[in-house]
Protein backbone atom coordinates (compact mmCIF):
# COMPACT_ATOMS: atom_id res chain seq x y z
CA UNK A 1 0.00 0.00 0.00
CA UNK A 2 0.96 3.72 -0.46
CA UNK A 3 1.62 5.83 2.16
CA UNK A 4 0.37 8.48 0.03
CA UNK A 5 -2.60 7.12 -1.50
CA UNK A 6 -5.78 4.69 0.20
CA UNK A 7 -5.63 1.21 0.01
CA UNK A 8 -7.28 -0.90 -2.93
CA UNK A 9 -7.84 -4.68 -3.65
CA UNK A 10 -4.34 -3.90 -5.58
CA UNK A 11 -2.62 -2.83 -2.34
CA UNK A 12 1.24 -4.74 -1.89
CA UNK A 13 0.49 -7.71 1.01
CA UNK A 14 2.30 -7.67 3.85
CA UNK A 15 5.90 -7.97 3.59
CA UNK A 16 5.75 -6.04 0.26
CA UNK A 17 7.07 -2.85 -0.52
CA UNK A 18 7.06 0.57 0.83
CA UNK A 19 6.95 3.55 -1.41
CA UNK A 20 7.49 7.20 -0.75
CA UNK A 21 5.96 9.87 -2.33
CA UNK A 22 7.52 9.83 -5.75
CA UNK A 23 6.96 6.26 -5.79
CA UNK A 24 10.10 4.98 -5.12
CA UNK A 25 10.63 1.80 -3.06
CA UNK A 26 11.99 2.55 0.21
CA UNK A 27 11.85 -0.27 1.77
CA UNK A 28 10.34 -3.59 2.42
CA UNK A 29 8.01 -4.71 5.45
CA UNK A 30 8.12 -8.05 7.09
CA UNK A 31 4.62 -9.47 8.14
CA UNK A 32 4.39 -9.52 12.06
CA UNK A 33 4.66 -12.90 13.38
CA UNK A 34 1.61 -12.31 15.27
CA UNK A 35 -0.74 -9.36 15.01
CA UNK A 36 -4.32 -8.97 16.79
CA UNK A 37 -6.20 -6.10 15.26
CA UNK A 38 -9.21 -4.08 16.88
CA UNK A 39 -9.69 -7.12 19.14
CA UNK A 40 -12.62 -6.96 21.39
CA UNK A 41 -14.11 -9.53 23.68
CA UNK A 42 -17.13 -8.82 26.14
CA UNK A 43 -19.06 -10.23 29.15
CA UNK A 44 -22.36 -9.45 30.39
CA UNK A 45 -21.70 -6.25 31.97
CA UNK A 46 -18.04 -5.85 30.83
CA UNK A 47 -15.82 -4.95 27.96
CA UNK A 48 -12.80 -7.34 28.71
CA UNK A 49 -10.85 -6.36 25.97
CA UNK A 50 -11.65 -3.04 23.65
CA UNK A 51 -10.02 -2.90 20.43
CA UNK A 52 -6.83 -4.16 21.53
CA UNK A 53 -4.59 -3.77 18.47
CA UNK A 54 -0.55 -5.95 18.98
CA UNK A 55 2.32 -6.20 16.77
CA UNK A 56 5.06 -9.05 17.42
CA UNK A 57 7.57 -9.23 15.43
CA UNK A 58 9.88 -12.15 14.88
CA UNK A 59 12.27 -12.28 17.53
CA UNK A 60 10.82 -9.79 19.97
CA UNK A 61 9.56 -10.08 23.42
CA UNK A 62 6.41 -8.21 25.04
CA UNK A 63 4.98 -8.40 28.08
CA UNK A 64 1.46 -7.99 28.58
CA UNK A 65 1.14 -6.26 31.98
CA UNK A 66 -1.95 -4.37 33.78
CA UNK A 67 -3.95 -4.61 36.91
CA UNK A 68 -5.98 -7.60 37.79
CA UNK A 69 -8.68 -7.52 35.62
CA UNK A 70 -7.41 -5.66 33.06
CA UNK A 71 -7.90 -8.65 30.11
CA UNK A 72 -4.86 -10.04 30.07
CA UNK A 73 -5.74 -12.97 30.42
CA UNK A 74 -8.77 -12.80 28.15
CA UNK A 75 -6.47 -11.60 25.42
CA UNK A 76 -4.40 -14.39 25.72
CA UNK A 77 -7.07 -17.19 25.83
CA UNK A 78 -8.61 -15.47 22.51
CA UNK A 79 -4.91 -15.49 20.59
CA UNK A 80 -4.77 -19.16 21.88
CA UNK A 81 -7.92 -20.29 20.75
CA UNK A 82 -9.55 -20.57 24.05
CA UNK A 83 -12.20 -17.50 23.82
CA UNK A 84 -13.63 -16.01 20.57
CA UNK A 85 -13.22 -12.60 20.02
CA UNK A 86 -16.54 -10.58 19.78
CA UNK A 87 -14.71 -8.52 17.11
CA UNK A 88 -11.32 -8.10 15.28
CA UNK A 89 -9.09 -10.42 14.20
CA UNK A 90 -5.79 -12.09 14.52
CA UNK A 91 -3.03 -12.60 11.61
CA UNK A 92 0.28 -14.92 12.43
CA UNK A 93 3.23 -13.67 9.98
CA UNK A 94 0.38 -12.07 7.62
CA UNK A 95 -2.59 -14.38 6.78
CA UNK A 96 -5.52 -14.35 8.88
CA UNK A 97 -6.54 -17.33 11.23
CA UNK A 98 -9.52 -18.37 13.38
CA UNK A 99 -8.34 -19.85 16.58
CA UNK A 100 -11.68 -21.74 17.61
CA UNK A 101 -9.15 -24.66 19.68
CA UNK A 102 -5.86 -24.84 21.19
CA UNK A 103 -5.03 -27.37 18.06
CA UNK A 104 -5.84 -24.68 15.66
CA UNK A 105 -3.25 -22.18 17.74
CA UNK A 106 -0.58 -24.99 17.81
CA UNK A 107 -0.81 -26.02 14.31
CA UNK A 108 -0.50 -21.99 13.01
CA UNK A 109 2.65 -22.45 15.45
CA UNK A 110 1.97 -20.65 18.55
CA UNK A 111 2.65 -22.24 21.94
CA UNK A 112 1.39 -21.36 25.24
CA UNK A 113 3.02 -21.78 28.90
CA UNK A 114 2.04 -19.93 32.23
CA UNK A 115 1.30 -16.69 31.00
CA UNK A 116 2.79 -16.74 28.25
CA UNK A 117 2.12 -17.34 24.58
CA UNK A 118 4.71 -17.19 21.41
CA UNK A 119 5.17 -18.05 17.31
CA UNK A 120 7.62 -20.70 16.74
Amino acid sequence: MRPDGPASENSDPPGGPVFDGSGANVRTVTAAAIELIQITKRFPGVIANDRIDLAVQEGEIHAVVGENGAGKSTLMKILYGMLPPDEGEIRIRGEEVVMSSARDAIEAGLVQGPRMACAG
